[in-house]
């Protein structure tokens, strides 16, 4: 632990870093979203501009307009090509920032010890962000893909509406969607999600991969590497069933395990406990899904007088909502503490929540690991796997 008596521990100094690490994330995916939030509007103008002459009436017509739709999408790829290259610059630079950030916590949390670490080599970490494979594929690819995926996507709904003889408004909503649903409902959308789950993994892949690098430099101190999932109901069945565990610098599996991956490696320093605490969330929902749920608990409280609050009325009835909320779900709990060992002491409801009914009642009464769900390479077991590997457990469970 740090030298100085009430200064944070080494971990609490990484799980802080990481919080501020995904903090910096989310601005950057901000911005990226609201380039593409651009690029689909040009495409919305660019579609009603070629309808400016009328609906098409004839094959030459049609041909006029796939010709103004290829020239869009033309268009919206390059751009998307150089957004691409912003998310991938975003994920260096979030690589270098988390060397710096996690090798000040080794210096601070392990002063006691009086050890030299060795600081990080930037040619290794970019390295690795750029070639270390996620999925059989390093994240350069998988960012190179997007914009073909796109353009395919949309040239496919744009012909499918010529073919079907949308009208403007159809043919707009086929593509972008309908502002009453966000333009979530349209063909653009799934770029946007895409673009959302790569740019959180790019970001996990860059942070653990500047932690590997600097565990490698320093491989003489430190023991081992701790897997560390997230406390809550959102993290995966392999990633619940690897918090804890321990592996020798540079061996094992290395997050991100998957796409949207949260998890992370920390340092296990010989002579530094476990001191600190990491924080946990009682909820399976998105914290967007879960803002939702705050308004409406806020108006169904409200009743009638909902409609007759002022704006500053109505914010402090959802943030009072959200308090009690907090007060219930949201804590922290030892540094010790391994998902296995904070999912058991969860609620029945909360377990079958995150495991489902039949593997909520083998963890609890059958007596299952979290590791026992999952196989080595990651892959969840159906229930018929489950019953067939472990009948004693299964009949524990179910009689």
């Amino acid at each position: 632990m740090s030298g100085t008596t009430g200064s944070p521990s080494y971990f609490d100094l990484s799980l802080r870093h990481e919080v501020d690490l995904r903090r910096a994330t989310e601005g950057q995916l901000r911005d990226l979203l609201r380039s593409l939030d651009d690029l689909d509007l040009d495409l919305e103008q660019r579609i009603r501009s070629a309808y400016a002459r009328g609906l098409p009436g004839n094959r030459s017509e049609v041909r006029r307009l796939r010709g103004l739709m290829d020239a869009a999408l033309q268009q919206r790829e390059a751009a998307l090509r150089r957004l691409g290259g912003d998310l991938l610059s975003g994920s260096r630079d979030v690589a270098g920032l988390s060397a710096q950030l996690e090798f000040d916590a080794l210096v601070d949390g392990a002063a006691g010890l009086g050890a030299e670490f060795a600081p990080v080599n930037t040619a290794r970490v970019l390295l690795l962000v750029d070639q270390a494979p996620l999925q059989g594929k390093p994240m350069s690819e998988w960012v190179g893909d997007l914009p073909g995926a796109d353009r395919s996507r949309l040239g496919a709904a744009l012909t499918a509406g010529l073919v079907a003889g949308d009208t403007l408004e159809q043919l707009v909503r086929r593509v972008r969607g309908t502002p009453s649903a966000s333009y979530a409902d349209g063909a653009a959308a799934v770029t946007h999600r895409a673009v959302e789950t790569l740019s959180r993994t790019a970001s996990n892949h860059a942070g653990n991969s500047a932690r590997e690098a600097l565990f490698a430099e320093n491989s003489d101190i430190i023991k081992s590497e701790r897997w560390v999932s997230t406390l809550d109901g959102r993290t995966s069945a392999f990633c619940r069933a690897q918090d804890g565990k321990e592996y020798p610098v540079g061996v094992g599996p290395r997050p991100p395990a998957h796409f949207n991956c949260r998890s992370i490696m920390v340092a296990v320093i010989e002579g530094v406990g476990d001191f600190g605490e990491r924080p946990f969330v009682r909820s399976a929902e998105t914290p967007q899904d879960r803002n939702a749920g705050f308004l409406d608990e806020a108006r169904r409280e409200a009743g009638s007088s909902w409609a007759d609050m002022s704006p500053n009325e109505r914010r402090r009835a959802i943030a009072a909502v959200r308090r009690r909320w907090n007060q219930e779900n949201v804590g922290r709990v030892p540094a010790s503490t391994t998902y296995q060992d904070w999912l058991s002491k969860q609620p029945a409801s909360f377990q079958d929540d995150v495991l489902g009914a039949k593997r909520g009642a083998l963890f609890r009464r059958g007596g299952l690991r979290l590791d026992q769900f999952v196989v080595p390479s990651g892959k969840t077991l159906t229930l018929e796997q489950l019953r067939q590997r472990y009948p004693s457990a299964w009949s524990r469970a179910f009689g």
